[in-house]
């Protein structure tokens, strides 16, 4: 299965090739780690990923051991490769917790459902049979129908539960903000109290959505240094446009509902 993203470059999982649409470079190869990465990205379209659970799929799992350092080496080297295909924004960084990959995904079918359905007798000498060709043909074309429409099905079931994951957890925008909630904790939430919390915390920080930005909200327990118990929120606020690091902004909820 191979899958076009943004319309313009077509990756294929198997050889973890990318072939750049428009582009002065061809085709493009992928090392067995980064094509591991992009197809774990690319399966996770949209949802944020946590740097744990990304080494355990790709290293852990198969016996090797790794590292944050080598994940961002790896990081880096993908992305100069999808910049090279004129895609240098998909993978976003995300402060203390991980990487989210966001692209326009189309998945690409066998060359055999896109092609007419036909039958063709062979050039060599005639054989008769006991079926009249125009049985082989009908039988033929229900068969590649049926077949056709299960790929159909699948892929409409893949992007609809794409579109309901990211819808889940794409929850709110505010001017050129987009907010984006992630992990357990923040996920749990009612969506109501993570919105109040939200934009307390862009009123309180005075937060500028002028600029497009992809803000991540997130939280946590904790205990404090005389044993109090609270929630911490953070809010990542990230340029789109930017190199520069991601601003955070913390909000502390105590147990006995006091505020800090």
């Amino acid at each position: 299965m191979n899958y076009m993203i943004n319309d313009c470059v077509r990756y294929n999982p198997a050889d973890g090739t990318l072939f750049c649409v428009d582009n002065h470079i061809d085709m493009l190869s992928l090392g067995r780690v980064p094509n591991e990465l992009l197809l774990l990205f690319v399966t996770n379209n949209g949802v944020a990923l946590r740097r744990e659970d990304i080494l355990n799929e790709l290293w852990e799992k198969k016996g090797f051991s790794a590292s944050s350092n080598n994940l961002n080496n790896h990081i880096s080297a993908l992305r100069k490769t999808l910049s090279q295909c004129g895609l240098p924004e998909l993978i976003t960084t995300i402060p203390k917790y991980g990487f989210m990959f966001e692209a326009e995904l189309s998945i690409i079918t066998s060359e055999e459902c896109m092609q007419p359905l036909g039958f063709h007798l062979p050039s060599s000498s005639p054989v008769s049979v006991s079926v009249s060709p125009f049985q082989l043909v009908r039988v033929k074309t229900i068969v590649g129908s049926l077949l056709c429409l299960f790929v159909i099905i699948f892929i409409l079931f893949i992007l609809n539960s794409s579109e309901r994951q990211v819808d889940k957890y794409n929850v709110m925008k505010e001017s050129q903000c987009q907010f984006h909630v992630v992990g357990d904790k923040a996920k749990s939430m009612e969506r109501e109290k993570a919105l109040r919390i939200m934009k307390t915390i862009v009123d309180e920080e005075n937060i500028d959505c002028n600029s497009k930005s992809d803000v991540y909200f997130m939280a946590d327990d904790g205990v404090d240094t005389v044993g109090r118990h609270f929630t911490g929120y953070l809010l990542a606020e990230c340029l789109r446009e930017s190199t520069m690091a991601c601003d955070n902004h913390y909000f502390n909820q105590y147990k006995n509902h006091e505020e800090n």
